[in-house]
């Protein structure tokens, strides 16, 4: 799509939106410039506060080979509020709700900066998937399947992907590289020794506790 037919496409929608728009149209011109790998962004016809959004993740990732779609919608008052983002392809991801597609990500709520661009916003929904804050989620079954299992996760992963699009993903091991499959590893073993350090603490604090008991004659 040329870049000039879409900053045309989009300009009628200039004064009723103002500053928004102003903004995103100066995000929209940069972000196409750039070629940013594995995001990309384009207002809908005729909204240029609403944009669609894809996401890819790297070869190594357990999301390898899978493509997401979102949605972005912005306020009248962006960039000093941030936009409402959803995922509009289903993604199995403890930050991601299963359904309705929210996203659990503190740089769209409490930590919103003006600064922050389209390209910032895309960029974190990436660095999430592979990244994500199982402490507080939104899929409290995919929270808990990454942490056990990470092999396991990426064959739920590729199922329900399937199931919502259509599209077959490889699940084997030529899909992941040496690299992916040491990443995988090290997931894996230090999630064992953190559940295996925190089962010796308890231990400890149980035995500690049972031999400082005073005893009665």
């Amino acid at each position: 799509m040329e870049r000039s037919s879409i900053l045309s496409r989009n300009s009628s929608a200039l004064p009723e939106s103002g500053r928004a728009a102003k903004r995103l149209q100066s995000e929209l011109a940069s972000l196409m410039l750039e070629c940013v790998p594995g995001v990309s962004a384009f207002p809908e016809a005729d909204d240029i506060l609403t944009w669609r959004g894809t996401i890819s993740s790297s070869e190594n990732s357990l999301f390898s080979g899978m493509r997401f779609h979102l949605t972005l919608k912005f306020p009248l008052d962006y960039p000093f509020s941030p936009p409402v983002v959803t995922f509009t392809t289903r993604c199995f991801h403890p930050n991601v709700d299963y359904g309705s597609g929210a996203i659990c990500l503190d740089i769209l709520k409490e930590h919103w900066s003006s600064t922050y661009t389209v390209k910032t916003i895309l960029l974190s929904i990436q660095s999430l998937l592979d990244e994500p804050n199982v402490e507080s989620p939104l899929n409290v079954q995919a929270a808990s399947l990454w942490e056990a299992d990470p092999a396991q996760f990426r064959a739920v992963c590729v199922t329900k992907y399937e199931e919502a699009t259509g599209e077959k993903i490889m699940i084997g091991e030529s899909l992941i590289t040496s690299e992916g499959k040491a990443a995988l590893a090290a997931h894996s073993s230090t999630s064992h020794l953190q559940r295996t350090t925190v089962t010796l603490e308890n231990s400890r604090h149980r035995t500690l506790g049972r031999s400082s008991s005073p005893s009665f004659l």
